[in-house]
Order: C-alpha cells, then structure tokens, then sequence
C-alpha cells in the first residue's frame, strides 16, 4: 500500500524508504537462513523456537525467500518509478497487492479460502494485462507485476507443502 501511496501522491521519498525497508528485509531473511541451518541440525534447538517437527521449517524457509523476493522487486519497481523510465499501471498494482495479501494470509492462517482467492485473482490478473497490453499496444509485458505475482503462488505451493509435512 505504500508503493502505490507513492505513486499516487508523486511521493519519492515514500519510495526511498521502501528502498531502505528491502535492505531490512534482506537481513532478516540472511538472519532467518542462518537460523534455519541451526535448527536442521539441532531437534533441540528447532523445539526451542517453536519446531516441534523439523522438516516444517522448510516450508518456513521457502516462505521467508518468497517475501525477501517480493520485496527484492518492490524495490526495483521503486527504482524503476522513481527513475520514470515505465508507466505505472496502478490497476494492476492494485490488484498485485491484493494477490500478496491473500497469499501471505494464506501461509501466516492456514487459510484455504484465501488460496483459493489468490488463484482467482491470478487469473484475472494475467487476463487483466493481455488486455491492457493489447489495448495500449505495448510489446513488454509488465515483468515485474507477473513476477511478483509468480511469488504468491509459490507461497500457495508451501501452504500445501507445510499441510502435506504437519500430517
């Protein structure tokens, strides 16, 4: 939502601190990798933060990347914005934030309704920008929407992957 409060208002500093907010989310994912390697090799040391099955920490892991990715192409779409060499299809973005919020409930709850919501919303989307490309006549697709949404359905993959481990 600050991504696309930045593009509305014409906010550059709001982009700089999504900029910033990336390289923080970097860390922590280097700090949650290290963790996890800790844990595979300790059964003690994965109940103590809360593993009581060790091989869920890999659908943990997985889902840690999927964000840190996300995050890697915000910030290059802030980069990108704020260079203004793309338009913004704000639509798209809009929906784009949808996406990760469905599928992000979806790992954090457990949710079904909310996976299944992220592959409608999928769908609709990658129909969505045909249109829009084919309307404007544009011969790049918008690469760094269809990869952020990529993402999101990976994170509906570990939901299945981290259901599939807990039985």
């Amino acid at each position: 939502s600050d991504l696309i409060f930045a593009i509305e208002e014409e906010n550059k500093k709001v982009l700089r601190n999504l900029m910033y907010r990336d390289d923080e989310l970097d860390k922590f994912y280097s700090l949650l990798s290290k963790q996890v390697s800790v844990a595979l090799k300790s059964k003690k040391i994965a109940e103590k933060i809360g593993f009581k099955n060790q091989s869920l920490i890999l659908p943990y892991k997985a889902y840690g990347k999927c964000l840190e990715a996300m995050g890697d192409i915000i910030s290059l779409m802030c980069r990108v914005i704020e260079a203004e060499e793309i338009p913004v299809n704000l639509p798209m973005l809009k929906k784009s934030k949808e996406i990760m919020k469905n599928a992000i409930n979806a790992f954090r709850k457990d949710c079904a309704e909310s996976e299944k919501r992220v592959a409608k919303l999928y769908s609709e989307f990658l129909n969505e920008i045909e249109i829009y490309m084919k309307d404007k006549k544009l011969k790049k697709p918008a690469l760094l929407e269809i990869l952020l949404n990529n993402f999101c359905i990976d994170i509906i993959e570990i939901c299945a992957q981290k259901r599939a481990l807990e039985t």
